[in-house]
Order: C-alpha cells, then sequence, then structure tokens
C-alpha cells in the first residue's frame, strides 16, 4: 500500500483558508455586537428625543462613552465586588449596585456629552437613560439568572 503524501501547495492553501474563516467569523461577531450596542442607543435616545447632528456624532459618541465607560469599569466592577461580599440582603445589594452602576454610568455620558458639541442631552435623559441601561444589564446578567433559579427553588 502506498501512503498518499500532501504536498506543502495544499496544506499552506487550506491554512490560509482557515484564518481567513476565523477572521471573519471574528470580525461578524465585533460586529454584530457593535451594531447591538450602536443601535441601541440610537433607538434609546429617539424614544427619549435626544437630537444630535448626524449619525457620525453619534458614532463619535457611542465610541468615547465606550471609552470612557470602560476605564470607570475598572473602579466600579471591584466596588460592587466588595457590595457584595459584605452585604447579605438582595436588596441591599441591588440598590447599591444599582447607586454604584448608574453614579459610573451617568458620569460617563456627562463627560462624553461635555466633550461634544454634535449632540446634546438633557440631564433628566441621561438619567433614564443611565437606568434603562442598568436595567438591560442586570436583567442580561448571570446574578438575575442565578437569583431566579434560587427564588424558583425556594
Amino acid at each position: 500500500m502506498k501512503k498518499k503524501k500532501f504536498s506543502k501547495g495544499n496544506d499552506i492553501g487550506s491554512k490560509i483558508i482557515a484564518g481567513v474563516v476565523v477572521t471573519l467569523l471574528v470580525v461578524f461577531a465585533f460586529a454584530l455586537v457593535f451594531g447591538t450596542v450602536f443601535f441601541g442607543i440610537a433607538g434609546v435616545f429617539k424614544l427619549l428625543g435626544v437630537h444630535y447632528e448626524s449619525w457620525y456624532s453619534l458614532l463619535l459618541f457611542v465610541l468615547l462613552y465606550g471609552l470612557i465607560g470602560f476605564i470607570g469599569e475598572f473602579i466600579a466592577l471591584p466596588l460592587i465586588g466588595l457590595v457584595k461580599h459584605i452585604f447579605t440582603a438582595t436588596y441591599q445589594v441591588f440598590f447599591l449596585t444599582f447607586v454604584i452602576d448608574c453614579s459610573f454610568s451617568l458620569t460617563s455620558i456627562h463627560i462624553a456629552d461635555s466633550l461634544m458639541d454634535s449632540i446634546n442631552i438633557s440631564f433628566g435623559t441621561k438619567c433614564i437613560t443611565v437606568v434603562i441601561f442598568f436595567l438591560v444589564e442586570y436583567v442580561l446578567s448571570d446574578n438575575f439568572d442565578n437569583k431566579k433559579d434560587t427564588q424558583m427553588k425556594a
């Protein structure tokens, strides 16, 4: 019996195709997540009556808010972890998590709004937006599922 020998050309070609497919999957995943966030914020702003000059200014606002919020999360997440460790009552943990998360999100939105002239958001709208973001994040988090499961078992 003869063993089949694979040529180097086939091996390199298949590696290139695999690399391209993996790269396209990663790019598609990032585009899907960013598109969801971008159009989610655009929808919330449309419902709340926020006016912006163009889609480009909204895109710049979302990127700026994301960058500032990412930096703020480095401070907020350890504080929230500390709250969860210290307090045992679920309503206390929820309330303090709400206060910490909304404070940092409100600060991020305010800084991004202050740095841009092409988008103007009133303080009340900022507060409503932050609460909506918190509730969506809380419902989609693992904490909500775990609490719901433990309440169902009890």
